[in-house]
């Protein structure tokens, strides 16, 4: 009895591997089972997988198919092909197109289908073969150009090209195609000779009148310099005797004033303002004091914005400052009053002066 249901466990543990093998080995299996009676209850069996021919005990299954060589495996590359554990060395090495190589040529590193494809289309090392189909077989991609210069089939313009020869030939043939031209090139040279003269002349024409040209332009400028030295002269001496007058008629106004009418000496004051204007401004600078005209104010008022004058100096090498008018007034006395300010600028001849600015407006 006991016999019978040992071999009933036997078999079931066959059927047990049976299922195991061909479900998740995806491998037909053949087993042949032996037993015997002894205390361990060895069951030896073989299994037939696609030309494996294994046989041995039970307990020893999972240990041969984790190494067997007839075993259906994965690329180790992940190239996606499936192939016995035995050919998987051969297809990493030397048929996995995402193995790793070196380009032949030029020793990059990369995948195998990256080489072998894009890369060889760029390949500065990549055997080109001339397109003359001279006798060079093959040139790196890099030395194309350099060949192409040497190669005696390159098409090339005769060596008469500057001359008017447009005749186009083969590198190697140009020496023979001068010997047949000869007096056809000859011909082209002397045409571009007198062409070449002729120019020449123009352009010693054309470099004569422009030095002409310039020595008119350098007088003038002499002259204008002489002319500026003249005015710059006379007006010293206006500035000299607009002082001089100033000094005389002040006084005058001095030992005379008496007996004279307001509005005659308000006149007289009012020509020795100017007189002293003149001679302040004729460093071209415009300084106190000063008349101020203020063009589009009305504007300025109904925009209620500040109207803003030129820039003016206190004196000769004084203050930079300028006026800024409010028609409509700000702050508090807005729309009944006139607001004025001085605005102080900075000036080039603030370094010469003295700082802070202390004075009376």
């Amino acid at each position: 009895m006991f016999m019978y249901v040992c071999m009933y466990v036997c078999m079931y543990i066959c059927i047990c591997v049976c299922m195991y093998v061909c479900l998740f080995r995806r491998a037909p299996l053949k087993i042949s089972v032996f037993t015997e009676w002894n205390p361990c209850l060895n069951i030896t069996i073989t299994i037939t997988i696609k030309g494996c021919n294994w046989e041995g005990e039970l307990n020893d299954i999972n240990k041969h198919l984790g190494g067997c060589q007839f075993e259906e495996v994965a690329c180790s590359n992940k190239c996606g092909m499936m192939m016995q554990r035995q050919h998987l060395t051969s297809h990493v090495e030397y048929e996995c197109p995402c193995r790793n190589v070196n380009c032949q040529y030029c020793s990059e590193f990369g995948e195998y289908q990256f080489i072998e494809g894009h890369h060889k289309e760029q390949c500065v090392k990549f055997p080109l073969p001339c397109p003359n189909k001279c006798d060079v077989e093959t040139v790196p991609r890099d030395g194309m150009e350099a060949h192409r210069k040497e190669c005696p089939l390159e098409m090339i313009d005769c060596e008469y090209h500057d001359m008017g020869c447009d005749t186009k030939i083969a590198r190697k043939d140009q020496q023979m195609h001068d010997i047949k031209t000869v007096r056809e090139h000859l011909m082209l040279t002397k045409v571009k000779l007198t062409e070449t003269k002729d120019n020449l002349a123009s352009t010693k024409d054309e470099l004569a009148s422009t030095k002409d040209g310039l020595a008119s332009t350098k007088d003038e400028l002499a002259s204008t310099k002489d002319g500026l030295a003249s005015t710059k002269d006379e007006l010293a001496s206006t500035k000299d005797r607009l002082a001089s007058l100033e000094e005389t008629m002040q006084q005058w106004i001095d030992n005379s004033s008496r007996g004279y009418s307001d509005e005659l000496m308000a006149a007289v004051r009012w020509f020795i303002h100017l007189s002293s204007m003149a001679a302040m401004t004729t460093s071209g600078n415009q300084v106190c004091p000063v008349i101020i005209k203020m063009p589009g104010v009305g504007k300025c008022k109904q925009e209620e914005i500040g109207w803003y004058s030129d820039p003016f100096y206190t004196h000769n090498e004084g203050y930079k400052m300028c006026l800024c008018v409010y028609a409509g007034g700000t702050g508090k006395v807005k729309g009944t009053c006139l607001s004025l300010y001085l605005y102080l600028m900075k000036g080039p001849h603030d370094d010469k002066l003295s700082w802070p600015l202390r004075g009376k407006f």
